[in-house]
């Protein structure tokens, strides 16, 4: 007797443990919902300026791919393929 666990008192409960599609769906959002409540949210001037940095970004790279593709990639290119024309 006094290696069994204590599963008596006001705090024990029968685990019932459910094993239906519904029941992991259900339990998966509960997760999910306990996970969110942890979330550190940004404030909402740390979006703004995230973002602009981001499509400030995004604008800079696309420039830079767009001058680096009409002015090396496509002459070269040009350039290598009338090497068969003789």
């Amino acid at each position: 007797m006094a290696d069994e666990p204590k599963t008596k008192g006001p705090r024990a409960r029968k685990r019932v443990q459910r094993t239906g599609p519904l029941a992991r769906i259900a339990a998966e959002l509960a997760g999910t919902r306990a996970e969110m409540r942890r979330v550190t949210w940004p404030s909402r001037e740390n979006v703004i300026r995230w973002s602009g940095i981001v499509v400030a970004a995004l604008a800079f790279f696309g420039m830079f791919v767009s001058v680096v593709d009409n002015v090396v990639a496509t002459p070269l290119l040009v350039w290598v393929s009338g090497w068969g024309v003789a």
